[in-house]
């Protein structure tokens, strides 16, 4: 992004598929189901940016967190440029409430806000549906009790990221500065 000057996707997906097609620059013998998919629908005659598919697993945020940060101080581009991002590869409804989820709140921890002011503001405001569980409830649960139980402990998005928000909630006494 830095010698773009921003996030740019056909720059990501041309990186994206020199990276997974050159021999050698991947050692990892996981492949994530997107990328499966995208290749499949790329050798379809699809053009890259339609590639992507209806995606369900926490994995599509990771690769909004660089593009977050870097847009710290353009709350609204951070918004585009991460919904644009997830849409390349974990498209669909689901993916896009935490793709918002992560940017504000990444963007609100970034700009000075606790962590802990950020989720109980979310949790009484109801922001993002992600937020409507009864967190708080659960505070005195054992996690196997909360993860397992009540949230699958899959990696499905919508129980992955309730998952995370209800262990950072729990957990925000050990996080130092958050």
């Amino acid at each position: 992004m830095t010698g773009n000057n921003g996030y740019d996707p056909d720059d990501y997906l041309k990186r994206f598929f020199a990276f997974m097609t050159t021999p050698g620059s991947r050692r990892d013998t996981h492949v994530e189901e997107y990328n499966r998919h995208f290749f499949a629908r790329l050798a379809e005659g699809r053009p890259p940016h339609k590639c992507g598919i209806q995606e369900k697993h926490i994995d599509g945020l990771v690769g909004l967190v660089p593009i977050i940060v870097y847009f710290r101080h353009e709350p609204q581009t951070a918004a585009t440029s991460a919904r644009n991002h997830v849409a390349l590869t974990h498209r669909g409804p689901r993916m896009e409430i935490s793709a918002d989820f992560l940017t504000d709140t990444l963007l609100r921890v970034l700009q000075g806000e606790s962590l802990q002011q950020v989720l109980a503001s979310g949790m009484k405001t109801q922001s993002n549906p992600l937020f409507g569980h009864p967190f708080t409830k659960w505070l005195e649960r054992p996690d196997d009790l909360v993860v397992g139980q009540r949230l699958s402990s899959a990696c499905y998005i919508e129980d992955a990221a309730s998952a995370v928000i209800c262990l950072a909630f729990i957990y925000k006494r050990s996080l130092p500065g958050l």
